[in-house]
């Protein structure tokens, strides 16, 4: 044995001691470190499994680079929590690859919140920076284009375009099919003539293809313009001719002139139609055969037209093609609903012919006795007012004849107690069409309410309703909504807020804001004396605005405003912007600018905070200027045409109206032609929809006209000369500032030279160019102020008679007013003509004491006669000058201004408001 193996008997003993102590159990050891193992190798699967998921979604998500600030996606939805870095100029390489997977974000077709327009603007911003042109494909390019081809806004057709003459000029990316795509987008936008200028601008490039005339041509065709469809097909003819065109119309193409000729309104459009298809029946080229598509546009033509013979021999001859081999597919379900459409179109037709004599039959109807009706009248009377509604030429009688229908068969249902033939169709069929014409007089429609009450099948809240819209829209009476809001006093049904804004309605249009606040007060009680259910709603609150805006009555803004101010401190009934609106339109109908302003820039703080449903609109932009232009506040109200541009609105005639009408108040000639520029300018760049019109020139004429400045005739003249050269026809407000201008300045040979223009262009025929009571009270001030006292008043007082003589004999409105004689008694006071003055004077006062004078002498007219007495050296004039002034303190008293505003020399531009407000 080895020595170290050897063991001594104390170490032996400590060994059995140590084994005497509780054992370990090895068999718990072992499944321990088994159980770690396992929830080692599952922690580690689900770790592994966490990772991936996160990784994909970070994969998913697009990168957001740090130099550029992160916004919510305006694409996205509600519930779509990705956010997405805004694209825009400068572009640095982190913006660069966010362009290039945004675009691939926007266009894949699985996206439901893809956003074509947006693809397309990220595009053009790549396009025209130099370092990502080189990066981009022409697949990416391609799958823009492809998903815009649905309807397109102005913007991005103007964007659209742009980046096709980007495509041109970058050789490596362009692809004459991006011009066929581009021309699709065009023409379901609703521009096929903005789709043919751009391939006339870039198929210098290139050869046209027939798919890309054929884009064009569905444009036109859908817009049923058969005469752009044949003149493209010519086009294309002599292409092809020529050499410069492939292929030559095909099927497709001459299918676009058949749908154009059905969608037209041409009475040999059939006909037109048929020899278009013969035609390319005869063709040799089967590219250019009649397809399946091509026969059922033309059947839809015969069924349009109720053609039902054609169509069903057009039918037959499909099969016989096919059978033959000649056409690909056989009629389907559209063909065949083509020819019954026209089945059901000519019995339509022949409906119609039965109703010939329904007049006479209507006629006896009404005039039959209460009780002889029979199981054929009522069926007569019921077919009569079908046909009254729906076909009779004269919309407005037709509906009151409905109407006199509607209550004789109410009265023989009552008299005969038979079943109602009625229904509440037919009741609501013919209340509206009252409504929409106007039609029916008040007692009638009151009459029809009573007996409909006595009909408990057809009575009731919405019949209620109906008939109270009808009974507030007649025009017979004027007191129709004060007999409405008695039927809701009397009434056994349950009331709510439809019925009290009828009533609220028919006050608003009348402009009785009185009315309508009491019966908003009424609706308040009645709730809450638990009458009705609801208080007012918004609805409410807006017609009893409305009827502020509409109203003559004192303190009306005053008491818009507390209402307004009620309607901003409710929790329920919020103001929108119906109310807001409201309250601009009565800003601008009293002038207060200022608070007009900074209302809208509330509206406009409240929309960019998302308060509130929508925004500022273009009439409130209107209304805004209006008050700021009729407050003195032009140079502000130009202002609101900038920031309208700033958000993406663009101004229209109106508000550039509303700017000069201000300037021209405000006489600044030299910023109102500024103004007028901008509006030229705007028009030239296809900003503004039309042209200026004569109110915008008259505006600046009247600048000039009102301006004193020296060479204001010359300046207003040269502005009609403008005008007219820009291809508007002046009219008598432009003649008149003209005189104005040359009135002002005592040129009276130029005045009258203008008074026989004017009568000789209204002798032509331009009914526009009349002269008018103001025509003339302009040259009669031009002879007052003008030096030449030698023919002065032989001149004046021809043209008082001349004045007098034209409105005799109804040719033109001339009546000499007080102006006219104000006019005159200056001429006499210039030459000394004491005596034919006090004449003047005394018979102004006879003409209005006789009420043949709208306005009596002013106090102008009395200064005028007593300054000439005073200089005069006759004997006696200093005395009847002092008798003078005592009449005149007698008419006049304390009140100094009496009825000076109704004095004042008519003003133009007031004239050229009611003008716009009129259009």
């Amino acid at each position: 044995m080895h020595p170290d193996m050897s063991v001594s008997a104390e170490s032996t003993g400590r060994r059995d001691s140590r084994r005497r102590k509780p054992p370990i159990n090895s068999n718990c050891v072992i499944r321990s470190i088994r159980c770690l193992r396992i929830y080692g190798v599952v922690a580690l699967f689900l770790f592994a499994f966490i990772s991936c998921f996160i990784t994909s979604e970070s994969f998913s998500a697009t990168p957001q680079p740090r130099t550029q600030k992160n916004v919510r996606n305006p694409s996205a939805g509600k519930d779509n929590k990705t956010i997405r870095p805004v694209i825009k100029e400068p572009l640095n390489r982190k913006l660069r690859e966010a362009a290039l997977k945004s675009i691939w974000y926007h266009t894949k077709p699985e996206n439901k919140e893809k956003n074509p327009r947006e693809a397309l603007r990220i595009l053009e911003l790549l396009l025209k920076d130099e370092k990502s042109s080189g990066k981009l494909k022409v697949g990416v390019v391609f799958n823009v284009l492809k998903s815009c081809q649905k309807e397109l806004d102005s913007t991005s057709i103007g964007r659209l375009e742009r980046v096709l003459m980007l495509l041109e000029q970058n050789d490596g990316l362009w692809d004459p099919n991006m011009l066929s795509f581009a021309l699709v987008a065009l023409s379901r936008s609703g521009k096929p003539d903005r789709a043919e200028t751009l391939l006339n601008r870039l198929s210098t490039s290139g050869h046209p293809s027939v798919m890309q005339f054929n884009a064009i041509l569905d444009g036109y065709a859908k817009k049923a313009k058969v005469t752009n469809v044949e003149r493209v097909i010519k086009r294309m003819e002599t292409l092809h001719q020529s050499g410069e065109l492939v292929d030559g119309p095909n099927a497709a193409s001459f299918t676009c002139l058949i749908n154009a000729l059905s969608r037209s309104r041409l009475v040999d459009a059939p006909v037109r139609a048929t020899e278009v298809v013969n035609r390319m029946e005869q063709m040799d080229d089967k590219r250019a055969q009649p397809s399946l598509i091509s026969y059922t546009t033309l059947l839809r033509c015969y069924a349009n037209r109720g053609m039902v013979d054609d169509a069903e021999k057009l039918l037959s001859k499909m099969y016989d093609r096919h059978k033959a081999g000649e056409l690909d597919k056989a009629p389907d379900n559209i063909a065949i609903k083509c020819v019954a459409d026209a089945k059901r179109k000519l019995e339509r037709k022949d409906s119609s012919r039965k109703f010939t004599n329904i007049h006479d039959d209507t006629k006896r109807l009404l005039e039959a006795s209460v009780g002889t009706f029979d199981r054929k009248a009522f069926r007569s009377a019921a077919d009569a007012i079908w046909f009254h509604i729906n076909q009779n030429s004269n919309k407005r009688d037709g509906a009151e004849k409905s109407l006199l229908l509607l209550v004789r068969l109410l009265e023989e249902e009552k008299a005969q107690a038979v079943r109602p033939v009625l229904t509440k169709g037919i009741v609501f069929n013919v209340l509206r069409a009252c409504q929409q014409y106007a039609a029916g007089s008040a007692d009638k429609i009151e009459y029809a309410l009573n007996m409909l009450e006595q009909q408990n099948s057809l009575w009731d809240s919405k019949v209620l309703t109906e008939t109270l819209v009808t009974l507030v829209k007649c025009q017979d009476e004027n007191n129709t909504p004060e007999r409405a809001e008695a039927i809701l006093t009397r009434t056994n049904l349950p009331l709510n807020n439809f019925h009290f804004c009828a009533v609220l309605n028919g006050y608003a249009k009348r402009g009785l804001a009185k009315k309508a606040e009491r019966l908003l007060n009424r609706i308040d009680e009645l709730k809450k004396s638990g009458v009705v259910e609801e208080g007012p709603n918004i609805i409410a609150y807006n017609c009893v605005l409305d009827a502020f805006v509409k109203t003559n009555e004192n303190n009306a803004v005053e008491r818009a405003e507390s209402l307004y101010n009620k309607m901003e401190k409710s929790n329920d009934q919020k103001p929108d912007m119906f109310t807001y609106t409201s309250m601009l339109n009565l800003y601008a109908k009293h002038a207060m600018g200022d608070k007009a302003d900074r209302l809208l820039e509330r509206i406009v703080a409240l929309q960019d905070a998302g308060k509130i449903k929508g925004g500022p609109n273009s009439f409130s932009y209107r209304c805004a200027i209006d008050a700021l232009a009729k407050d003195g506040e032009a140079r502000r109200a130009e202002q609101l045409l900038v920031r309208m541009r700033e958000r993406n609105m663009r101004p229209n005639a109106f508000h550039y109206t509303g700017v000069l009408s201000g300037y021209a108040r405000e006489c600044k000639p030299l910023e109102a032609e500024r103004v007028l520029q901008q509006m030229e300018d705007s028009f030239a760049q296809k900003h503004l929809k039309e042209m200026p019109n004569a109110v915008a020139y008259n505006c600046v004429m009247h600048a000039w006209a009102k301006s004193g400045e020296v060479d204001a005739p010359f300046r207003a003249r040269a502005c009609v000369d403008h005008m007219i050269e820009a291809g508007v026809v002046p009219n008598v407000i432009t003649y008149n500032c003209l005189l104005c201008a040359c009135g002002n300045r005592g040129m009276a040979k130029e005045c009258e030279l203008l008074l026989k223009q004017m009568h000789e262009l209204y002798s032509a025929g331009d009914l526009e160019a009349a002269p008018n009571t103001i025509s003339y009270n302009y040259a009669l001030d031009s002879l007052a102020r003008s030096g030449d006292r030698v023919w002065t008043v032989l001149r004046a007082e021809a043209l008082v008679n001349k004045m007098k003589e034209l409105n005799k004999t109804g040719q033109a409105d001339t009546k000499p007013n007080m102006i006219t004689y104000r006019s005159l008694l200056k001429c006499y006071a210039n030459w000394n003509l004491v005596q034919d003055a006090e004449c003047l004077l005394e018979r102004m006062q006879k003409l209005y004491d006789a009420g043949k004078l709208e306005y009596g002498p002013d106090k102008v007219s009395f200064q005028v006669v007593i300054d000439a007495l005073t200089k005069s050296d006759e004997e006696g004039t200093t005395e009847r000058a002092e008798n003078l002034k005592v009449k005149f303190e007698k008419i006049y008293g304390d009140n100094k201004g009496w009825q000076q505003e109704a004095l004042i020399e008519l003003d133009q531009v007031g004239a050229l408001l009611e003008y716009m407000n009129a259009t």
